[in-house]
């Protein structure tokens, strides 16, 4: 990653691993039964940014999974930083994991870089410039906005979809590892301590001669940097940058030696046991549901969708708080946390579900007056708070990231009460409906190893969805065992780096987001130039130098009734397929 440090240049070597050979390598582990291929993301020019899966048993006493990730290729001529991802997914797949512990690799975030021997992407965007946290449109290659390539929307859609214990994203150009923040070197990580005592454990176990540790701006400033999205969006703060040689590109008859260096740190790093596993879960249904945990001595941070949680940390675990929308707060106890609903609406949303492309849409909840202002959550992204106006409240989807954003009002709060979508061409669904015991999803460019969760009960809880069978073109999931016959569900389908969504699933089919426009790009989130907390980027002195280390209001209102008829002709007819 690093460009103007001292023996950090290095051309790209010709044989520079890519896409082919990504999926090569990670296929030959997946067919031998070691792990499990995952269509992650797809890049500018349509190149598949491939992972890996590798799983432990099950923990035998129910403990909440752990799961830990490991990124390299952001910068398409960083070749040292794909071999070593490759080789540590090799290593770690042929040696197998302890129970309860899960590892992704995504060696090749940047298959088009890559592809040209190119430290960008292929729309000139340094992709590790180009994350939502603390984004800032001074950084040279930046990107349009927080979030506008199709390869970081990938990672962010990855980085949703599960409660990361930790991660490297690995880089070339130096020797070294660094923790967050890169954006400021005034303000620190309240978990500076531990961070520092990770890296210890790390260096300690690595062999790369003259690696050393820092923080990442106490080397250099950048903004949109991967760790500092992770840390400061989800709360998951063990998540480094990792540089794995001083040449970007060694010749190939040297990556033996430069992944050796690295090999036994990155085991041992990912192996560590946590020091708190927890399950957040609705006490009345047992249920997981996503909640935040936050305390002294670390930084407020979201489970996964499911509820699990875990972390290593340098404070007491029984200091720590859990808390959600529309439950009553609680401290953080033993391996299982239960909130008890407080102010929860059973109520109807109309419309629930949009896609990104539509335009701003009127919102309105059954029963509750739009006197007061809406407050749209979704975990990892910045709240969303729109004014009362009329009968109900206009919504832009362009303005949030797709997934189950929960409505907060001051009469209650409905759960993940509002779908966002994208619309994208490249993976497209058609009809949802319920066949017996099955879940059937049709439609086109389904990806290896796609996730769906339902949305069940009044509380809403995002059940994952058994697989059954997969295809480009159909999917086929297990309907959870506590769905009536009769019952309709809500979905939220991860696919390629895509996410969808699809309400009122029942034997008749489902509501869909009508598809958008003709060339209508749909996947980049607002360019908002703010740090967390809110501080403005653009103020003097905040900006490093422009090629460092490296890498509203609502529109118009809507009438309601058109956003409702809108809505109903996107009602799509029953699909079996073949």
């Amino acid at each position: 990653d690093a460009t103007r440090v001292a023996g950090g240049g290095g051309a790209a070597r010709p044989g520079l691993p890519d896409a082919d050979d990504v999926e090569r390598r990670l296929g030959a582990l997946a067919d031998a039964g070691l792990g499990t291929i995952v269509d992650v993301g797809t890049s500018v020019e349509g190149r598949p940014l491939v992972g890996l899966r590798v799983a432990g048993a099950p923990a035998p006493d129910g403990t909440p999974p752990r799961f830990v990730r490991v990124l390299g290729g952001h910068h398409g001529d960083e070749g040292a930083s794909i071999e070593v991802a490759l080789a540590a997914a090799e290593r770690v797949a042929r040696e197998g994991l302890p129970a309860g512990l899960e590892v992704w690799f995504v060696p090749l975030v940047n298959p088009d870089g890559a592809a040209a021997g190119t430290r960008r992407n292929a729309r000139g965007v340094d992709l590790n410039r180009n994350y939502g946290v603390a984004w800032s449109p001074r950084e040279a290659g930046a990107g349009a906005g927080p979030f506008s390539e199709p390869e970081t929307r990938a990672i962010r859609a990855l980085g949703h979809a599960r409660d990361w214990l930790g991660g490297l994203s690995l880089h070339g150009g130096a020797v070294n590892l660094g923790w967050v923040w890169n954006w400021s070197t005034s303000v620190r990580p309240p978990e500076e301590s531990l961070l520092v005592q990770r890296a210890e454990a790390y260096a300690a176990a690595c062999t790369a001669p003259g690696f050393w540790l820092t923080n990442g701006a106490d080397w250099y400033v950048t903004h949109g940097d991967t760790t500092d999205w992770s840390y400061g969006a989800l709360g998951q703060s063990a998540d480094y940058t990792l540089e794995v040689s001083e040449v970007k590109s060694p010749p190939a008859d040297t990556i033996p030696t430069y992944t050796a260096w690295h090999l036994d740190a990155i085991d041992a790093w990912i192996r560590a046991a946590p020091s708190a596993a927890v399950q957040v879960v609705d006490a009345t249904t047992g249920r997981g549901i996503p909640a935040r945990v936050g305390g002294a001595g670390i930084g407020t941070g979201w489970t996964g969708p499911d509820g699990a949680w875990a972390r290593w940390l340098d404070a007491p675990a029984d200091s720590l708080t859990v808390s959600a929308d529309g439950y009553a707060s609680a401290p953080l106890r033993g391996s299982v946390t239960a909130l008890a609903p407080a102010t929860l609406l059973d109520a109807v949303v109309a419309p629930r579900l949009a896609g990104r492309a539509d335009g701003p849409v009127g919102i309105t909840i059954e029963g509750v007056p739009a006197d007061s202002p809406l407050r749209l959550v979704l975990p990892g992204e910045p709240d969303l708070t729109v004014p009362p106006g009329g009968d109900g409240w206009t919504v832009d989807p362009a303005q949030l990231a797709p997934g189950a954003w929960t409505l907060v009002t001051a009469a209650g709060t409905v759960p993940r009460g509002f779908l966002v979508a994208d619309q994208d061409p490249s993976v497209r669904l058609d009809d949802a409906y319920l066949d017996g015991d099955s879940i059937v999803l049709v439609g086109e460019g389904f990806g290896r190893g796609t996730e769906a969760q339902a949305l069940v009960g009044s509380e809403r809880a995002p059940v994952a969805l058994e697989p059954v069978s997969w295809a480009r073109d159909q999917l086929v999931f297990a309907r959870p065992a506590d769905v009536a016959d009769d019952a309709t569900l809500d979905l939220v389908l991860w696919s390629r780096g895509i996410t969808l969504a699809a309400a009122a699933v029942g034997p008749g089919g489902a509501v869909l987001p009508a598809d958008p426009p003709p060339g209508e790009d749909t996947g980049g989130a607002p360019a908002d130039d703010v740090a967390p907390g809110g501080t403005e980027l653009r103020a003097a002195g905040l900006c490093g130098p422009a090629d460092s280390r490296g890498g509203g209001g609502v529109p118009g209102i809507v009438a309601l009734a058109g956003a409702l008829a809108a809505l109903a002709g996107r009602r799509r007819a029953r699909g079996h397929g073949s």
